[in-house]
């Protein structure tokens, strides 16, 4: 995003990376709530996720015939991964319907990026936004799964915890962004103001957030929050805008 131009390609770029970022990071953390027992098998299945969405974030450009390939192969392996947990996890403890309707749904994700990768090898893919599209194909899919996922209690802690933390870190990146594009030396006034309503917007966005809700909470006061979190991801992510 540190481009001497910002048209449609960038900014459709950047809400579409928040979007996969977010997603990938939420379905991860739906099933630590769920069914995590932070057993050797979520520590065998969270180290290698961690190391391919690293590299996926790394291969996220508006250069699309470079990084395509890469950034549709490391995607579509992060989903196996997490497909791979409930599957294991259901071995464990039982396939209920909700373990199978995930499944089936993880499924149908990997099958479209898997297919977006296949595009590229082939060299379908156009390298425009118009190729976004696909990574928002799998998401409205999803909707007709929601009838057999369960929607009893979860820990709404713990989802608190882990959207401060996503949105904590994009905090940090913001910072060296405004660190970085308007250095002190040249940009005195613009960094100080920049860095101060930064961080006063970081002490606000805590001071309304941690006094959080105890307990199990319905499935709609998660998916509220996950709206707002990412809302707020997208939001303090444009401090990496030049």
């Amino acid at each position: 995003m540190h481009g001497d131009h910002i048209g449609l390609r960038e900014i459709l770029t950047f809400i579409t990376a928040n979007l996969i970022i977010m997603t990938l990071w939420i379905n991860e953390t739906i099933y630590l709530n769920k069914y995590g027992e932070r057993d050797l098998l979520d520590i065998f299945t969270i180290i290698p996720s961690m190391y391919l969405i690293g590299n996926m974030s790394l291969n996220f450009s508006n250069d699309f015939a470079q990084t395509a390939l890469p950034f549709n192969t490391f995607l579509t392996l992060s989903y196996v991964i997490i497909l791979l947990q409930y599957y294991l996890r259901g071995r464990r403890i039982g396939f209920n319907e909700d373990i199978k309707a995930t499944l089936q749904m993880l499924a149908t994700y990997i099958a479209v990026f898997a297919g977006a990768t296949l595009l590229v090898i082939f060299k379908l893919w156009t390298n425009d936004e118009r190729m976004l599209i696909v990574y928002i194909i799998p998401f409205l899919i999803s909707f007709f799964f929601q009838k057999r996922m369960s929607h009893d209690p979860i820990n709404f802690p713990h989802m608190v915890e882990r959207c401060q933390l996503i949105t904590i870190i994009t905090f940090g990146e913001t910072v060296i962004a405004i660190l970085k594009n308007y250095p002190i030396q040249t940009h005195l006034l613009t960094s100080v103001l920049f860095f101060l309503t930064m961080a006063f917007s970081f002490m606000f966005y805590i001071s309304q957030t941690y006094p959080s809700p105890q307990g199990r909470c319905d499935c709609s006061a998660i998916r509220s929050l996950g709206d707002c979190s990412w809302l707020e991801f997208l939001h303090s992510g444009n401090g990496a805008f030049p």
